[in-house]
């Protein structure tokens, strides 16, 4: 049974967010946040899910060698995955002094078959968020820059 690859494009739609240099990760991941409950109409409660993604990224980071940081959390009371992409003009550390250079931010539902789906979209980041669409999208300095890359991103971060 092969895997099925998931299109992070479809996850993101048009949350972008394009920090400005030296702005803390916790206000990146927060205006992450706050674009995925914007989506979800105020079936989320932003205060609880920044809380879990925090708590989250204090006791284990998520930043892989790439520089992707990939934060999620499975909420309760919710039907459908949801992802926003920050992207950091200027590299931040995270809890290992690793740079961060991107933010994948994504939200599934707590109920068992989700979990599944949970892991695709981890898979798909890690697979569509190469070296090379890193490096592109460290210089674009707009949201639609942003989304025109990840819509022509393929597995492996090879544009299409």
């Amino acid at each position: 049974m092969t895997q099925e690859k998931i299109k992070i494009a479809n996850l993101v739609e048009d949350r972008v967010f394009i920090a400005t240099p030296d702005l803390p990760k916790e206000q990146v991941l927060g205006q992450l946040v706050k674009l995925i409950c914007q989506a979800a109409a105020e079936q989320l409660n932003f205060e609880e899910i920044l809380k879990q993604i925090l708590a989250r990224e204090m006791e284990l980071s998520t930043t892989l060698d790439s520089g992707l940081s990939l934060p999620h959390v499975r909420v309760e009371g919710f039907d459908k995955a949801l992802g926003a992409v920050g992207v950091l003009p200027k590299a931040l550390q995270d809890m290992n002094e690793q740079p961060i250079k991107a933010v994948f931010l994504f939200i599934t539902p707590v109920r068992s078959e989700f979990f599944q789906l949970h892991l695709q979209i981890l898979a798909s980041a890690v697979e569509t968020f190469s070296p090379a669409l890193m490096e592109m999208l460290s210089h674009c300095s707009s949201k639609e820059a942003v989304l025109q890359l990840l819509s022509h991103a393929g597995v492996g971060g090879e544009m299409i």
